[in-house]
Protein backbone atom coordinates (compact mmCIF):
# COMPACT_ATOMS: atom_id res chain seq x y z
CA UNK A 1 0.00 0.00 0.00
CA UNK A 2 2.84 2.39 0.91
CA UNK A 3 4.45 1.72 -2.47
CA UNK A 4 1.23 2.60 -4.27
CA UNK A 5 0.87 5.85 -2.32
CA UNK A 6 4.50 6.76 -2.99
CA UNK A 7 3.99 5.99 -6.68
CA UNK A 8 0.88 8.20 -6.88
CA UNK A 9 2.63 11.03 -5.05
CA UNK A 10 5.53 10.69 -7.44
CA UNK A 11 3.21 10.96 -10.46
CA UNK A 12 1.40 13.98 -8.98
CA UNK A 13 4.71 15.63 -8.19
CA UNK A 14 5.93 15.14 -11.74
CA UNK A 15 2.70 16.51 -13.20
CA UNK A 16 2.82 19.51 -10.87
CA UNK A 17 6.48 20.12 -11.69
CA UNK A 18 5.75 19.88 -15.39
CA UNK A 19 2.89 22.32 -15.04
CA UNK A 20 5.09 24.81 -13.18
CA UNK A 21 7.81 24.40 -15.77
CA UNK A 22 5.33 24.82 -18.65
CA UNK A 23 3.82 27.90 -17.09
CA UNK A 24 7.24 29.52 -16.47
CA UNK A 25 8.34 28.58 -19.99
CA UNK A 26 5.14 30.10 -21.38
CA UNK A 27 5.73 33.32 -19.47
CA UNK A 28 9.33 33.50 -20.63
CA UNK A 29 8.32 32.77 -24.22
CA UNK A 30 5.59 35.38 -24.19
CA UNK A 31 8.06 37.96 -22.90
CA UNK A 32 9.63 37.94 -26.34
CA UNK A 33 6.94 36.75 -28.77
CA UNK A 34 3.42 35.64 -29.60
CA UNK A 35 2.17 32.08 -29.37
CA UNK A 36 0.11 30.80 -32.29
CA UNK A 37 -2.91 28.83 -30.99
CA UNK A 38 -4.52 28.06 -34.35
CA UNK A 39 -4.52 24.37 -33.39
CA UNK A 40 -7.34 25.23 -30.92
CA UNK A 41 -9.68 26.17 -33.78
CA UNK A 42 -11.44 22.76 -33.96
CA UNK A 43 -12.03 22.85 -30.19
CA UNK A 44 -13.51 26.36 -30.35
CA UNK A 45 -15.74 25.47 -33.30
CA UNK A 46 -17.06 22.26 -31.74
CA UNK A 47 -17.72 23.80 -28.31
CA UNK A 48 -18.90 27.24 -29.36
CA UNK A 49 -19.58 27.90 -33.03
CA UNK A 50 -21.32 24.63 -33.88
CA UNK A 51 -23.30 24.76 -30.63
CA UNK A 52 -24.46 28.40 -30.54
CA UNK A 53 -23.91 29.84 -34.03
CA UNK A 54 -26.06 27.31 -35.87
CA UNK A 55 -27.22 29.81 -38.51
CA UNK A 56 -23.81 31.41 -39.14
CA UNK A 57 -20.73 30.35 -41.10
CA UNK A 58 -17.91 30.97 -38.59
CA UNK A 59 -14.18 30.89 -39.45
CA UNK A 60 -11.18 31.74 -37.23
CA UNK A 61 -8.38 33.19 -39.34
CA UNK A 62 -5.86 33.75 -36.50
CA UNK A 63 -5.72 32.76 -32.82
CA UNK A 64 -2.79 34.15 -30.84
CA UNK A 65 -1.70 34.43 -27.22
CA UNK A 66 0.71 37.01 -25.87
CA UNK A 67 1.69 38.43 -22.49
CA UNK A 68 1.35 42.14 -21.73
CA UNK A 69 4.09 42.55 -19.10
CA UNK A 70 3.18 46.19 -18.47
CA UNK A 71 -0.30 45.25 -17.25
CA UNK A 72 0.37 41.62 -16.26
CA UNK A 73 -2.30 40.39 -18.70
CA UNK A 74 -2.59 37.30 -20.84
CA UNK A 75 -4.02 38.57 -24.13
CA UNK A 76 -5.94 36.26 -26.46
CA UNK A 77 -6.34 37.84 -29.91
CA UNK A 78 -8.69 36.21 -32.41
CA UNK A 79 -9.40 37.35 -35.96
CA UNK A 80 -12.63 35.83 -37.26
CA UNK A 81 -15.08 36.03 -40.11
CA UNK A 82 -18.82 35.57 -39.69
CA UNK A 83 -21.33 35.43 -42.51
CA UNK A 84 -24.81 34.10 -43.10
CA UNK A 85 -24.98 30.52 -44.30
CA UNK A 86 -27.33 30.95 -47.30
CA UNK A 87 -25.66 30.99 -50.71
CA UNK A 88 -26.55 34.64 -51.29
CA UNK A 89 -24.15 36.67 -49.14
CA UNK A 90 -26.49 39.04 -47.29
CA UNK A 91 -23.87 40.10 -44.76
CA UNK A 92 -20.34 39.40 -43.62
CA UNK A 93 -18.50 40.56 -40.51
CA UNK A 94 -14.72 40.69 -40.07
CA UNK A 95 -14.27 40.63 -36.32
CA UNK A 96 -11.22 41.31 -34.13
CA UNK A 97 -11.60 39.91 -30.62
CA UNK A 98 -9.32 40.60 -27.69
CA UNK A 99 -9.65 38.95 -24.27
CA UNK A 100 -7.41 40.10 -21.42
CA UNK A 101 -6.98 37.85 -18.36
CA UNK A 102 -5.22 39.29 -15.32
CA UNK A 103 -2.30 37.16 -14.10
CA UNK A 104 -1.53 38.88 -10.79
CA UNK A 105 -4.60 39.32 -8.59
CA UNK A 106 -3.35 41.11 -5.50
CA UNK A 107 -6.08 43.66 -4.76
CA UNK A 108 -9.35 42.84 -3.03
CA UNK A 109 -11.20 44.64 -5.81
CA UNK A 110 -9.73 43.61 -9.09
CA UNK A 111 -10.37 43.44 -12.79
CA UNK A 112 -10.25 39.77 -13.73
CA UNK A 113 -11.22 39.76 -17.40
CA UNK A 114 -11.68 42.48 -20.01
CA UNK A 115 -12.67 41.98 -23.64
CA UNK A 116 -13.56 43.88 -26.78
CA UNK A 117 -14.98 42.96 -30.16
CA UNK A 118 -14.50 45.39 -33.01
CA UNK A 119 -14.84 45.54 -36.76
CA UNK A 120 -13.60 48.76 -38.30
CA UNK A 121 -12.21 47.45 -41.58
CA UNK A 122 -15.40 46.38 -43.28
CA UNK A 123 -15.70 46.24 -47.03
CA UNK A 124 -18.33 48.46 -48.65
CA UNK A 125 -20.47 45.54 -49.78
CA UNK A 126 -20.57 43.92 -46.34
CA UNK A 127 -23.28 46.31 -45.04
CA UNK A 128 -22.19 46.20 -41.39
CA UNK A 129 -20.25 49.45 -41.15
CA UNK A 130 -19.55 49.52 -37.39
CA UNK A 131 -19.48 46.82 -34.74
CA UNK A 132 -17.84 47.65 -31.41
CA UNK A 133 -18.57 45.90 -28.12
CA UNK A 134 -16.56 45.75 -24.93
CA UNK A 135 -16.92 44.50 -21.37
CA UNK A 136 -15.27 43.42 -18.16
CA UNK A 137 -15.58 41.05 -15.21
CA UNK A 138 -14.66 42.62 -11.88
CA UNK A 139 -14.29 40.71 -8.63
CA UNK A 140 -15.30 42.55 -5.45
CA UNK A 141 -15.26 41.43 -1.83
CA UNK A 142 -18.79 39.96 -1.82
CA UNK A 143 -19.79 39.90 -5.45
CA UNK A 144 -18.69 39.81 -9.09
CA UNK A 145 -19.81 42.35 -11.68
CA UNK A 146 -20.07 41.64 -15.41
CA UNK A 147 -20.61 44.67 -17.67
CA UNK A 148 -21.10 44.63 -21.45
CA UNK A 149 -21.68 47.67 -23.68
CA UNK A 150 -21.38 48.56 -27.35
CA UNK A 151 -22.84 49.96 -30.53
CA UNK A 152 -23.30 48.91 -34.14
CA UNK A 153 -24.59 50.29 -37.43
CA UNK A 154 -26.26 48.84 -40.53
CA UNK A 155 -26.99 45.38 -39.17
CA UNK A 156 -29.26 43.16 -41.31
CA UNK A 157 -32.21 41.81 -39.35
CA UNK A 158 -31.06 38.28 -40.18
CA UNK A 159 -27.80 39.02 -38.30
CA UNK A 160 -29.77 40.00 -35.17
CA UNK A 161 -31.91 36.87 -35.40
CA UNK A 162 -28.86 34.65 -35.77
CA UNK A 163 -27.00 36.13 -32.76
CA UNK A 164 -29.96 36.72 -30.42
CA UNK A 165 -29.24 34.53 -27.34
CA UNK A 166 -31.83 31.81 -26.68
CA UNK A 167 -32.32 32.85 -23.06
CA UNK A 168 -32.61 36.63 -23.61
CA UNK A 169 -36.23 37.76 -23.96
CA UNK A 170 -37.61 34.44 -25.21
CA UNK A 171 -41.08 35.79 -26.00
CA UNK A 172 -39.71 38.79 -27.86
CA UNK A 173 -37.19 36.59 -29.69
CA UNK A 174 -39.90 34.14 -30.81
CA UNK A 175 -42.19 36.97 -31.99
CA UNK A 176 -39.32 38.60 -33.90
CA UNK A 177 -38.36 35.33 -35.63
CA UNK A 178 -41.86 34.66 -36.91
CA UNK A 179 -43.08 38.22 -37.54
CA UNK A 180 -40.17 40.35 -38.81
CA UNK A 181 -38.17 39.82 -42.01
CA UNK A 182 -35.62 41.60 -44.20
CA UNK A 183 -34.66 45.19 -43.35
CA UNK A 184 -31.80 46.91 -41.57
CA UNK A 185 -31.01 47.89 -37.98
CA UNK A 186 -29.46 51.25 -38.82
CA UNK A 187 -28.27 52.12 -35.29
CA UNK A 188 -27.97 49.88 -32.24
CA UNK A 189 -26.80 50.69 -28.73
CA UNK A 190 -26.44 48.22 -25.87
CA UNK A 191 -25.45 48.35 -22.22
CA UNK A 192 -25.83 45.80 -19.45
CA UNK A 193 -24.73 45.04 -15.92
CA UNK A 194 -24.94 41.73 -14.03
CA UNK A 195 -24.11 41.46 -10.31
CA UNK A 196 -23.42 37.91 -9.05
CA UNK A 197 -22.99 36.47 -5.59
CA UNK A 198 -19.87 34.46 -5.00
CA UNK A 199 -21.91 31.28 -5.49
CA UNK A 200 -22.78 32.41 -9.02
CA UNK A 201 -26.41 33.44 -8.39
CA UNK A 202 -27.68 36.86 -9.43
CA UNK A 203 -27.74 39.34 -6.58
CA UNK A 204 -30.13 41.74 -8.38
CA UNK A 205 -32.17 41.76 -11.56
CA UNK A 206 -29.71 42.53 -14.36
CA UNK A 207 -29.67 45.91 -16.08
CA UNK A 208 -30.21 45.38 -19.83
CA UNK A 209 -30.90 48.18 -22.31
CA UNK A 210 -30.96 47.58 -26.04
CA UNK A 211 -32.09 50.49 -28.24
CA UNK A 212 -32.17 50.42 -32.02
CA UNK A 213 -33.49 52.24 -35.09
CA UNK A 214 -34.70 50.26 -38.11
CA UNK A 215 -35.91 50.69 -41.67
CA UNK A 216 -37.44 48.57 -44.45
CA UNK A 217 -38.36 45.67 -42.16
CA UNK A 218 -41.38 43.60 -43.25
CA UNK A 219 -43.76 43.08 -40.33
CA UNK A 220 -46.39 40.33 -40.32
CA UNK A 221 -48.97 41.26 -37.68
CA UNK A 222 -51.70 38.62 -38.32
CA UNK A 223 -51.72 35.28 -40.14
CA UNK A 224 -52.67 35.36 -43.83
CA UNK A 225 -52.60 39.16 -43.92
CA UNK A 226 -50.30 41.19 -46.22
CA UNK A 227 -47.25 42.59 -44.39
CA UNK A 228 -46.39 46.16 -43.42
CA UNK A 229 -43.48 47.26 -45.63
CA UNK A 230 -41.26 50.34 -46.10
CA UNK A 231 -41.12 50.65 -42.32
CA UNK A 232 -39.29 53.21 -40.26
CA UNK A 233 -39.13 53.09 -36.47
CA UNK A 234 -37.27 52.28 -33.29
CA UNK A 235 -37.23 49.56 -30.63
CA UNK A 236 -36.26 48.99 -27.02
CA UNK A 237 -35.48 45.83 -25.06
CA UNK A 238 -34.77 45.63 -21.35
CA UNK A 239 -35.01 42.97 -18.67
CA UNK A 240 -38.75 43.56 -18.28
CA UNK A 241 -40.22 44.35 -21.71
CA UNK A 242 -39.72 44.69 -25.45
CA UNK A 243 -41.30 47.53 -27.45
CA UNK A 244 -41.31 48.64 -31.09
CA UNK A 245 -42.55 52.06 -32.27
CA UNK A 246 -43.42 52.32 -35.94
CA UNK A 247 -43.28 55.82 -37.43
CA UNK A 248 -44.03 55.02 -41.05
CA UNK A 249 -45.02 52.12 -43.28
CA UNK A 250 -47.56 50.86 -45.78
CA UNK A 251 -49.65 47.82 -46.68
CA UNK A 252 -49.89 47.08 -50.40
CA UNK A 253 -53.12 45.59 -51.74
CA UNK A 254 -54.16 44.37 -55.17
CA UNK A 255 -54.57 46.71 -58.13
CA UNK A 256 -52.06 49.20 -56.78
CA UNK A 257 -54.12 50.38 -53.80
CA UNK A 258 -52.42 50.73 -50.42
CA UNK A 259 -52.92 51.60 -46.78
CA UNK A 260 -50.57 54.07 -45.11
CA UNK A 261 -49.37 53.42 -41.56
CA UNK A 262 -49.14 56.66 -39.57
CA UNK A 263 -48.12 55.08 -36.27
CA UNK A 264 -47.80 51.60 -34.88
CA UNK A 265 -46.65 49.88 -31.72
CA UNK A 266 -45.75 46.40 -30.54
CA UNK A 267 -45.53 45.81 -26.79
CA UNK A 268 -44.31 42.72 -24.97
CA UNK A 269 -45.03 43.84 -21.42
CA UNK A 270 -43.38 40.98 -19.50
CA UNK A 271 -40.84 39.02 -21.54
CA UNK A 272 -39.84 36.94 -18.50
CA UNK A 273 -43.32 35.48 -18.20
CA UNK A 274 -44.18 32.45 -20.31
CA UNK A 275 -46.89 33.45 -22.80
CA UNK A 276 -46.87 36.92 -21.27
CA UNK A 277 -49.10 39.77 -22.48
CA UNK A 278 -48.48 41.22 -25.94
CA UNK A 279 -50.10 44.11 -27.77
CA UNK A 280 -50.19 45.48 -31.33
CA UNK A 281 -51.61 48.93 -32.17
CA UNK A 282 -51.89 50.15 -35.77
CA UNK A 283 -52.96 53.69 -36.74
CA UNK A 284 -53.54 53.86 -40.49
CA UNK A 285 -55.27 55.94 -43.17
CA UNK A 286 -56.71 55.08 -46.57
CA UNK A 287 -59.94 54.88 -48.51
CA UNK A 288 -62.45 53.01 -46.37
CA UNK A 289 -62.94 50.47 -49.15
CA UNK A 290 -59.28 49.45 -48.82
CA UNK A 291 -59.72 48.79 -45.10
CA UNK A 292 -62.62 46.44 -45.70
CA UNK A 293 -60.63 44.80 -48.47
CA UNK A 294 -57.78 44.24 -45.98
CA UNK A 295 -60.05 42.94 -43.22
CA UNK A 296 -61.71 40.55 -45.65
CA UNK A 297 -58.36 38.76 -46.07
CA UNK A 298 -58.41 37.50 -42.49
CA UNK A 299 -60.05 34.08 -42.21
CA UNK A 300 -62.12 34.97 -39.17
CA UNK A 301 -62.93 38.62 -39.87
CA UNK A 302 -63.93 37.83 -43.47
CA UNK A 303 -66.83 35.79 -42.06
CA UNK A 304 -68.13 38.91 -40.31
CA UNK A 305 -67.68 41.58 -42.97
CA UNK A 306 -69.17 41.15 -46.43
CA UNK A 307 -68.26 44.57 -47.88
CA UNK A 308 -65.32 45.14 -50.22
CA UNK A 309 -63.66 48.21 -51.68
CA UNK A 310 -66.27 48.41 -54.48
CA UNK A 311 -69.16 48.67 -52.03
CA UNK A 312 -68.12 51.88 -50.31
CA UNK A 313 -65.72 54.82 -50.46
CA UNK A 314 -64.53 57.73 -48.34
CA UNK A 315 -61.28 58.92 -46.79
CA UNK A 316 -60.85 57.29 -43.42
CA UNK A 317 -58.56 56.57 -40.49
CA UNK A 318 -58.39 53.24 -38.67
CA UNK A 319 -56.99 52.35 -35.27
CA UNK A 320 -56.79 48.63 -34.48
CA UNK A 321 -55.55 47.25 -31.17
CA UNK A 322 -54.87 43.58 -30.48
CA UNK A 323 -54.04 42.24 -27.01
CA UNK A 324 -52.87 38.63 -27.00
CA UNK A 325 -50.58 36.10 -25.26
CA UNK A 326 -47.04 35.87 -26.62
CA UNK A 327 -46.80 32.36 -28.02
CA UNK A 328 -46.03 30.75 -31.35
CA UNK A 329 -49.62 30.22 -32.45
CA UNK A 330 -52.38 32.59 -31.31
CA UNK A 331 -56.03 31.95 -32.12
CA UNK A 332 -58.27 34.94 -32.77
CA UNK A 333 -60.50 33.76 -29.95
CA UNK A 334 -57.54 34.37 -27.58
CA UNK A 335 -57.24 38.03 -28.49
CA UNK A 336 -58.84 41.15 -27.15
CA UNK A 337 -59.54 43.39 -30.13
CA UNK A 338 -60.63 47.00 -30.56
CA UNK A 339 -61.47 48.54 -33.96
CA UNK A 340 -62.07 52.28 -34.36
CA UNK A 341 -62.90 53.39 -37.92
CA UNK A 342 -63.57 57.06 -38.67
CA UNK A 343 -64.78 57.94 -42.19
CA UNK A 344 -65.47 61.33 -43.74
CA UNK A 345 -68.05 61.67 -46.54
CA UNK A 346 -68.73 57.96 -46.79
CA UNK A 347 -70.73 56.61 -49.74
CA UNK A 348 -72.22 53.10 -49.84
CA UNK A 349 -73.14 51.72 -53.26
CA UNK A 350 -75.87 49.28 -54.24
CA UNK A 351 -75.52 46.27 -56.54
CA UNK A 352 -75.81 48.51 -59.60
CA UNK A 353 -72.85 50.57 -58.25
CA UNK A 354 -75.10 53.59 -57.71
CA UNK A 355 -74.82 55.65 -54.49
CA UNK A 356 -77.29 54.25 -52.00
CA UNK A 357 -76.36 55.86 -48.67
CA UNK A 358 -74.31 59.01 -48.09
CA UNK A 359 -73.08 60.44 -44.78
CA UNK A 360 -70.91 63.43 -43.89
CA UNK A 361 -69.07 61.36 -41.29
CA UNK A 362 -69.29 57.90 -39.77
CA UNK A 363 -67.65 56.22 -36.80
CA UNK A 364 -67.48 52.45 -36.28
CA UNK A 365 -66.26 51.17 -32.90
CA UNK A 366 -66.08 47.41 -32.27
CA UNK A 367 -64.67 45.50 -29.30
CA UNK A 368 -63.92 41.79 -28.99
CA UNK A 369 -63.23 40.66 -25.42
CA UNK A 370 -62.12 37.11 -24.70
CA UNK A 371 -63.52 37.41 -21.17
CA UNK A 372 -67.03 37.98 -22.48
CA UNK A 373 -69.12 36.44 -25.26
CA UNK A 374 -67.54 35.32 -28.53
CA UNK A 375 -68.68 38.29 -30.61
CA UNK A 376 -67.82 41.88 -31.36
CA UNK A 377 -69.93 44.53 -29.76
CA UNK A 378 -69.90 48.23 -30.50
CA UNK A 379 -71.55 51.24 -32.05
CA UNK A 380 -72.03 52.85 -35.46
CA UNK A 381 -72.59 56.60 -35.49
CA UNK A 382 -73.27 58.89 -38.46
CA UNK A 383 -73.96 62.56 -39.12
CA UNK A 384 -76.19 63.91 -41.90
CA UNK A 385 -77.20 60.48 -43.19
CA UNK A 386 -78.99 60.55 -46.54
CA UNK A 387 -80.73 57.46 -47.93
CA UNK A 388 -80.97 57.64 -51.74
CA UNK A 389 -81.70 54.28 -53.30
CA UNK A 390 -82.41 51.66 -50.66
CA UNK A 391 -85.37 49.56 -51.86
CA UNK A 392 -86.13 48.02 -48.49
CA UNK A 393 -86.30 51.48 -46.89
CA UNK A 394 -88.61 52.75 -49.63
CA UNK A 395 -90.88 49.76 -49.09
CA UNK A 396 -91.07 50.47 -45.36
CA UNK A 397 -92.19 54.04 -46.07
CA UNK A 398 -94.64 53.00 -48.79
CA UNK A 399 -96.24 50.40 -46.53
CA UNK A 400 -96.12 52.45 -43.33
CA UNK A 401 -96.87 55.97 -44.61
CA UNK A 402 -98.02 55.90 -48.23
CA UNK A 403 -96.90 58.94 -50.17
CA UNK A 404 -94.27 60.15 -47.65
CA UNK A 405 -91.35 58.63 -49.57
CA UNK A 406 -92.16 60.80 -52.60
CA UNK A 407 -92.43 64.16 -50.81
CA UNK A 408 -88.79 65.25 -51.10
CA UNK A 409 -87.26 66.67 -54.27
CA UNK A 410 -85.18 63.55 -54.84
CA UNK A 411 -88.17 61.24 -54.94
CA UNK A 412 -86.91 58.53 -52.55
CA UNK A 413 -84.07 60.28 -50.71
CA UNK A 414 -84.62 61.17 -47.07
CA UNK A 415 -82.05 62.83 -44.80
CA UNK A 416 -81.53 62.14 -41.11
CA UNK A 417 -79.59 64.48 -38.85
CA UNK A 418 -77.68 61.58 -37.27
CA UNK A 419 -77.90 57.91 -36.39
CA UNK A 420 -76.64 55.63 -33.65
CA UNK A 421 -76.68 51.83 -33.62
CA UNK A 422 -75.60 49.48 -30.82
CA UNK A 423 -74.56 46.26 -32.53
CA UNK A 424 -73.21 42.78 -31.91
CA UNK A 425 -71.25 40.99 -34.63
CA UNK A 426 -70.13 37.37 -34.81
CA UNK A 427 -69.50 34.76 -37.48
CA UNK A 428 -73.13 33.75 -36.99
CA UNK A 429 -74.62 37.11 -37.85
CA UNK A 430 -75.19 40.73 -36.91
CA UNK A 431 -77.63 41.99 -34.29
CA UNK A 432 -78.81 45.57 -33.85
CA UNK A 433 -79.58 45.85 -30.16
CA UNK A 434 -80.82 49.40 -30.45
CA UNK A 435 -80.75 51.66 -33.50
CA UNK A 436 -81.96 55.26 -33.75
CA UNK A 437 -82.11 57.56 -36.79
CA UNK A 438 -82.84 61.12 -35.72
CA UNK A 439 -84.85 63.53 -37.93
CA UNK A 440 -83.23 66.24 -39.97
CA UNK A 441 -85.25 68.93 -38.20
CA UNK A 442 -87.67 69.29 -35.30
CA UNK A 443 -89.18 72.45 -36.74
CA UNK A 444 -92.91 72.27 -37.57
CA UNK A 445 -92.55 72.30 -41.35
CA UNK A 446 -94.10 70.13 -44.01
CA UNK A 447 -91.52 67.79 -45.47
CA UNK A 448 -89.90 64.43 -45.07
CA UNK A 449 -88.69 64.97 -41.49
CA UNK A 450 -89.04 61.70 -39.66
CA UNK A 451 -87.25 59.49 -37.16
CA UNK A 452 -86.84 55.77 -36.99
CA UNK A 453 -85.92 53.11 -34.44
CA UNK A 454 -84.64 49.65 -35.34
CA UNK A 455 -83.64 46.39 -33.65
CA UNK A 456 -83.23 42.78 -34.72
CA UNK A 457 -80.73 40.63 -36.56
CA UNK A 458 -79.44 38.97 -39.71
CA UNK A 459 -78.06 35.40 -39.78
CA UNK A 460 -75.32 35.00 -42.40
CA UNK A 461 -75.55 31.29 -43.26
CA UNK A 462 -79.34 31.22 -43.56
CA UNK A 463 -79.69 34.77 -44.98
CA UNK A 464 -82.41 35.14 -42.39
CA UNK A 465 -83.69 38.63 -41.58
CA UNK A 466 -85.80 39.64 -38.62
CA UNK A 467 -85.94 43.34 -37.69
CA UNK A 468 -88.49 45.37 -35.76
CA UNK A 469 -88.77 49.11 -35.73
CA UNK A 470 -90.86 52.22 -35.41
CA UNK A 471 -91.29 55.04 -37.92
CA UNK A 472 -92.12 58.37 -36.28
CA UNK A 473 -93.25 60.96 -38.89
CA UNK A 474 -93.82 64.72 -38.62
CA UNK A 475 -91.73 65.38 -35.55
CA UNK A 476 -93.49 68.60 -34.53
CA UNK A 477 -96.78 66.72 -34.15
CA UNK A 478 -95.20 64.27 -31.73
CA UNK A 479 -93.54 67.02 -29.72
CA UNK A 480 -96.64 69.16 -29.45
CA UNK A 481 -98.60 67.26 -26.73
CA UNK A 482 -95.52 66.83 -24.57
CA UNK A 483 -95.17 70.62 -24.37
CA UNK A 484 -98.64 71.05 -22.84
CA UNK A 485 -98.54 71.20 -19.00
CA UNK A 486 -100.01 68.12 -17.27
CA UNK A 487 -101.36 66.79 -20.62
CA UNK A 488 -97.79 66.27 -21.84
CA UNK A 489 -97.04 63.94 -18.93
CA UNK A 490 -99.93 61.66 -19.97
CA UNK A 491 -98.54 61.29 -23.49
CA UNK A 492 -94.85 61.17 -22.64
CA UNK A 493 -94.94 57.45 -21.86
CA UNK A 494 -93.17 55.46 -19.21
CA UNK A 495 -89.63 55.98 -20.57
CA UNK A 496 -87.69 59.19 -20.44
CA UNK A 497 -88.11 61.12 -23.67
CA UNK A 498 -90.93 59.04 -25.14
CA UNK A 499 -93.62 60.70 -27.23
CA UNK A 500 -97.07 60.28 -28.69
CA UNK A 501 -97.22 58.38 -31.98
CA UNK A 502 -95.28 55.98 -34.12
CA UNK A 503 -95.87 53.27 -36.72
CA UNK A 504 -94.44 49.86 -35.90
CA UNK A 505 -93.03 47.67 -38.65
CA UNK A 506 -91.36 44.31 -39.04
CA UNK A 507 -88.98 43.08 -41.77
CA UNK A 508 -88.47 39.32 -41.91
CA UNK A 509 -88.09 36.21 -44.05
CA UNK A 510 -87.91 32.49 -43.51
CA UNK A 511 -84.46 31.04 -44.31
CA UNK A 512 -83.54 32.78 -47.57
CA UNK A 513 -87.20 33.23 -48.46
CA UNK A 514 -88.88 36.38 -49.80
CA UNK A 515 -88.47 39.42 -47.58
CA UNK A 516 -91.77 40.57 -46.08
CA UNK A 517 -92.76 43.85 -44.43
CA UNK A 518 -95.58 44.17 -41.94
CA UNK A 519 -96.87 47.31 -40.23
CA UNK A 520 -99.31 48.04 -37.44
CA UNK A 521 -101.25 51.19 -38.37
CA UNK A 522 -103.15 51.12 -35.07
CA UNK A 523 -99.91 52.02 -33.34
CA UNK A 524 -100.43 55.55 -34.66
CA UNK A 525 -103.00 56.09 -31.91
CA UNK A 526 -100.96 54.51 -29.15
CA UNK A 527 -98.98 56.79 -26.82
CA UNK A 528 -95.54 55.94 -25.54
CA UNK A 529 -93.53 55.20 -28.69
CA UNK A 530 -89.86 55.94 -28.81
CA UNK A 531 -89.39 59.69 -28.78
CA UNK A 532 -85.64 59.47 -28.09
CA UNK A 533 -85.04 60.17 -31.75
CA UNK A 534 -86.04 63.80 -31.18
CA UNK A 535 -83.82 64.39 -28.15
Amino acid sequence: MNKVIKYLLSIISKIFSFSIFSFIFLLLFLQFGTLNLQFLDPIIKSNFADKYLTEIDFVNNDINLKFDKNNNDFVFAVNSRLKNKPNVAEWSLLLDTEIRIKVLLSNLEKNVVAFKLSSNEQKKDNRISHFNFYGSLNSLRNSDILEISGFAKDLPLSFIKALWPDNLGKGARAWTNRSLFKGIISDLGFNSKFVFKKDGKLLFDPVINLDFDFNDIEAYYLNNMPPITDTLGKGHLDFQMFTIDLFDGRIDLEEGSRIYINNGKFNAFDIKKRQGPGQIIIDASSNVGNFFDLLSKHNYISKLIKLDRNNLSGESSLIIQFDFPLKNSVKFSETKTNINLNVEEITIYNKEKNPSIISDSSILILDYNIDEASFFKGTIETKSLKILELPIFAQILDVSIPGLSNISDGGRDITFASSNFNVQLSNRGISIIDGILKPESNLPVVGNSLGLSLSGGYIFDKSKIDFNGTVVPVSWLNNLPSNVPLLGELFSGSKDGEGLIGIKFRIYNEDEGEVKIETNPLSVLTPGFLQRIFD
